[in-house]
This record gives C-alpha cells, sequence and structure tokens, in this order.
C-alpha cells in the first residue's frame, strides 16, 4: 500500500480474491486499499465460497462478486462492466 501511495498510482479497478494469506479476508484488503488509494476504486472479489455471510459482506462493501470456477468471459464482461460505470466509456482495449 506504501508503495501504491508513493507511486502515486490510481487503479482502474481491484481484483482480489476472497481467501487470502493471513487474517485479512479480500473484502478487508479492498477496504484498506481504497482508505490508501484515497477513492472507491472498483474492485472484484473471487471466491468458491457460497456462505450467504461471505456473499452479503462482499455486496455491502459495494464489491462485485465472482464465485469460482467461473469463466474468463464472465470475468472480462464484469471489468469491462466496471470499467464503463467508473466514467470512462472507452474501451479498455484502446487504453
Amino acid at each position: 500500500m506504501r508503495w501504491l501511495q508513493q507511486q502515486q498510482l490510481r487503479p482502474d479497478f481491484l481484483i482480489c480474491d476472497y481467501n487470502l494469506l493471513g487474517s485479512a479476508n479480500g473484502v478487508d484488503t479492498v477496504k484498506a486499499l481504497r482508505t490508501a488509494l484515497a477513492w472507491n476504486v472498483p474492485a472484484i472479489v473471487m471466491t468458491g465460497d457460497i456462505r450467504s455471510e461471505v456473499v452479503d459482506l462482499v455486496a455491502a462493501e459495494g464489491i462485485s462478486i465472482l464465485i469460482k470456477p467461473f469463466p474468463a468471459d464472465e470475468l472480462l464482461q464484469l471489468i469491462t462492466r466496471l470499467h464503463q460505470a467508473s466514467g470512462n466509456p472507452a474501451s479498455l482495449a484502446e487504453g
């Protein structure tokens, strides 16, 4: 996170797995990155955990969720929707 701030990066979106090594999960990580970046960057959390408390936790933070396994095309479509919703209607291929 310090590296992101030092480099003054502003990612278009975040992609994170829900189950991470250590005590943080993907939702905690997205929240921390959003705080460090000082903006509500669009995010996707991927998980194989379909328990309602996990899905609800992800949704409550305004994070998109993909349930594994999912086709690559589903991920690409979601990335495109997030990119367009962020106010940049240009194609990702153009950037």
